[in-house]
């Protein structure tokens, strides 16, 4: 085959007389095609992709006669730079379109060949009892020899589908449109998804176009809500978890308010009932978080910010790369406006102990590994130099395991090595159960080898209640016999009175028998008093006979004051009947000021 950057046709369209209108429609479809204009001078198979397909030839091979191909078809076939072969029933018994295969193949085309199904099945003469007749040409099913002629070495034709049931007409001539620009199919179908969509708009501008505008650009635009009890990560992109009716939002302490524009999570707030910020827990926690992507709609980049729309930390995405079946990226942690990094404390299995050590690390850098789903599973820490580093714990990464759901069963820790390894309190990892709605239930403290261990606390188990719309109700402790144990703070369990609004009105601690006690402050019961947008007015401390009590430091009740945007004003403390006293640093009130 001659140069193709000298050929005459683009396409030789090779048929029957029978399939004659399917031919010819392929020709002009392929002619009148208007290339995207984002795909014209892109380099193709052929050099740059021109603006149109023209010419093609469209030629009807009539006849039996395979040694009668016509000279000046065969210098067409010389000039060409695809064929394209109707393949039909019909076509396999004409020697012609048999003979146009095989010269093409023999002066070098056998890479530039595509096919189109009309009827009949592909491969039936290889079949036992196929549902129809063979449809390829054999010289379309067989490689051709350095000498030009068939051999017995069977080949695999690119072919579009025009049976009923399979691809239709547009993938069947997009897959040959494809072909002959050397491009991927998926290119041009997205490109014609958006091509027709266009045209329909374009068209509805006769019945009605500026009331269909507005209400699609209105849909695509806006902010749209939704609340969730919970929040998990997939490919470093926040999903909300657990969705939550409006009923049940405004009857809980804590949701989660995500917010979408055009199928993608732009902001997550850490939102009250009441509509108010909640503080951020942890390093890690957070008021809000804004989502950012890079143009193609990767994640770029998280800003965490407190309730103050303070920025916390930046969290910059590399971009995913495949690991295996896995996919991997690193999130570097960096500080306001800067491109310092910010190290990160000490991070706890998924479990707050006390005992854990918060001290500063040099770890600025999380490599994420995900599972093919997007899940989370595993996470390394490393320095600013991608060097391996450990946490306050000893710990140097996370593993996360599941079992058929989106909440991680098991979270390990990891040793240097990548491998699971005990903490430096022994504990090897934690697991988890949830409710419905992905809030935890039960945690169990697990040593590196799966075996049960005891936390920095004192407990191997710990289960929580929670009410029908998710609030926790009580916490219990529990030993490696899953036997009633004391935590650290000296009760077995805590038991939490809400209101309407879920905020807790009143908390209790009891014993192994469950028996009024004492927590490690001195205290039984603790009443709660808010105001109307959840934020904490007054604290009080009483005894198993709900007497006044003070606490180890002295204080029965502390009173708190807020400004209009719901900032925390003032502190102050209380003995028992109402007297001033000093609770810390010698102050009875403590005052905080705000920048404008």
């Amino acid at each position: 085959m001659s140069d193709v950057e000298g050929a005459d046709y683009w396409a030789f369209v090779s048929h029957v007389k029978k399939d004659a209108a399917v031919a010819e429609r392929l020709r002009k479809a392929i002619e009148r095609y208007r290339i995207p204009k984002d795909l014209i001078g892109r380099p193709g198979r052929d050099g740059p992709i021109p603006k149109r397909i023209t010419p093609v030839c469209c030629e009807c091979a009539e006849g039996n006669d395979a040694d009668a191909l016509a000279d000046e078809v065969r210098e067409a076939l010389r000039r060409l730079r695809y064929l394209i072969v109707i393949c039909s029933e019909e076509s396999t018994r004409s020697g012609r379109v048999n003979e146009e295969i095989r010269y093409f193949k023999s002066i070098g085309g056998a890479g530039r060949i595509l096919a189109l199904i009309v009827d009949g099945e592909p491969n039936a003469s290889t079949q036992v009892n196929p549902p129809a007749g063979e449809c390829f040409p054999k010289a379309l099913r067989f490689h051709v020899g350095p000498d030009g002629e068939l051999t017995d070495s069977p080949t695999e034709p690119s072919a579009g589908d025009l049976r009923p049931g399979k691809d239709g007409w547009k993938v069947a001539f997009l897959k040959c449109l494809a072909g002959v620009l050397g491009v991927g199919l998926n290119a041009l179908v997205a490109r014609q998804k958006k091509r027709e969509r266009m045209r329909r708009i374009r068209r509805g501008v006769l019945a009605g176009l500026a009331l269909f505008a507005a209400f699609w650009w209105w849909d695509t635009q806006r902010v749209k809500v939704e609340y969730f009890a919970t929040m998990i990560d997939r490919f470093g992109v926040p999903e909300g978890y657990g969705v939550l009716s409006e009923d049940e939002f405004a009857k809980r302490e804590e949701s989660y308010r995500v917010e979408s524009k055009a199928g993608k999570v732009r902001r997550v707030v850490w939102i009250h009932s009441s509509g108010r910020l909640l503080e951020p827990d942890g390093q890690f926690g957070f008021s809000s978080q804004e989502v950012i992507y890079t143009e193609d709609g990767a994640i770029q980049e998280i800003i965490q910010r407190d309730s103050k729309n303070q920025v916390l930390v930046r969290k910059v995405f590399s971009e995913r790369k495949p690991l295996g079946d896995a996919w991997t990226m690193t999130v570097e942690f960096k500080m306001d406006h800067q491109s310092a990094p910010m190290a990160i404390k000490s991070v706890a299995v998924g479990l707050k102990r006390e005992g854990d050590q918060q001290n500063a690390t040099d770890i600025t850098v999380n490599r994420l590994v995900y599972l093919g789903d997007g899940l989370l599973s595993e996470c390394h820490y490393l320095n600013h130099w991608g060097e391996s580093r450990a946490d306050g714990n000893g710990v140097f990464g996370l593993k996360y395991e599941y079992s058929g759901g989106v909440k991680p069963k098991n979270v390990l820790n990891l040793g240097i090595d990548g491998v699971p390894a005990p903490d430096r309190s022994g504990v090897g990892g934690a697991e988890f159960v949830y409710n419905t709605r992905g809030e935890r239930i039960s945690a169990r403290v697990m040593d590196s080898a799966g075996g049960r261990a005891l936390d920095s606390n004192g407990f191997h188990l710990l289960l929580t209640e929670r009410d029908e719309v998710g609030n926790v109700t009580a916490q219990t402790y529990h030993d490696k016999d899953d036997k009633p144990a004391l935590s650290a703070r000296g009760y077995h369990k805590a038991s939490y009175r809400l209101d309407q609004s879920g905020n807790i009105r009143e908390q209790r601690f009891f014993d192994q028998d469950v028996r009024p006690c004492l927590n490690a402050d001195g205290v039984h019961l603790i009443k709660n008093r808010f105001d109307p947008r959840g934020n904490l007015l007054v604290t009080s401390n009483f005894d198993e006979t709900g007497s006044p009590v003070t606490d180890r430091s002295g204080v029965h009740e502390t009173r708190y004051q807020y400004d209009a945007p719901n900032n925390l004003t003032s502190v102050a403390f209380f003995e028992t009947g109402g007297k001033p006293m000093s609770a810390k640093n010698g102050a009875h009130r403590e005052e905080i000021r705000y920048n404008a």
